[in-house]
């Protein structure tokens, strides 16, 4: 089975997926629990889109950066001008 994390996404009132899959449930946990995480609500879910686990949200001091959004999101940064592959 594998499992994915999603963030809540509060101007659709739901949450989407991240890039963050795994077949350990236990290894996205930690992920989940760890500082990338921190400030935004998330929860991991199964194949069938149940909820397996969700952590209690952590206050994050200041305003997300773009690097932390792109690194919670498990996205890369690019320069506009730089050629996709």
């Amino acid at each position: 089975m594998t499992y994915r994390i999603q963030t809540f996404y509060p101007e659709a009132n739901g949450f989407m997926n991240t890039n963050h899959t795994s077949e350990s449930l236990e290894d996205l946990k930690a992920l989940c629990e760890s500082e990338t995480f921190t400030g935004f609500r998330v929860h991991i879910v199964d194949d069938a889109n149940h909820v397996v686990f969700e952590p209690a949200s952590r206050e994050r001091k200041g305003v997300p950066t773009i690097q932390d959004i792109a690194e919670m999101l498990n996205v890369p940064i690019r320069d506009k001008f730089e050629p996709r592959d």
